[in-house]
């Protein structure tokens, strides 16, 4: 049995060309980025939609974004204030998210979506329109 392994590969690939170390390293800090983004709006109990209408975006955006397509800084620090998160940009270039542990739901946002709801956004909630972080 052939026991030729992912680190094999990446290994000649780079031994083949030195480049291919620094997209590496780019692709699987987007991944991360647009994982740990899903994974924050989930456990903040947002929808795509919540969330795009409190930062004022569209919900096609945060779709893309989750899907890997990368955000503007400016998406990126709207969607930081709503959902209580600094997203700092390192020397490298990738993108970490580092949640604030002390964050609650604003009183300002609708009701938390409950698993498996499929509630939609009170009408009192319009774009862009939201205090994310407690004062």
């Amino acid at each position: 049995m052939n026991d030729y392994m992912l680190d094999d590969f990446i290994a000649e690939e780079i031994a083949a060309d030195p480049s291919f170390e620094a997209s590496l390293a780019r692709a699987e800090s987007e991944v991360a980025l647009t994982i740990g983004l899903a994974r924050l709006r989930e456990s903040r109990g947002f929808t795509q939609r919540m969330l795009a209408t409190c930062a004022g975006v569209k919900q096609p955006q945060i779709a893309r974004i989750e899907r890997g397509q990368a955000p503007t800084t400016s998406t990126l620090a709207l969607l930081a204030r709503v959902l209580g998160a600094e997203f700092v940009i390192g020397a490298e270039g990738g993108v970490r998210i580092v949640p604030d542990p002390n964050w609650v739901w604003p009183e300002d946002l609708p009701e938390r979506r409950r698993k498996g709801s499929r509630s939609k956004r009170p009408a009192s909630v319009t774009r862009g329109e939201v205090s994310a972080k407690p004062g």
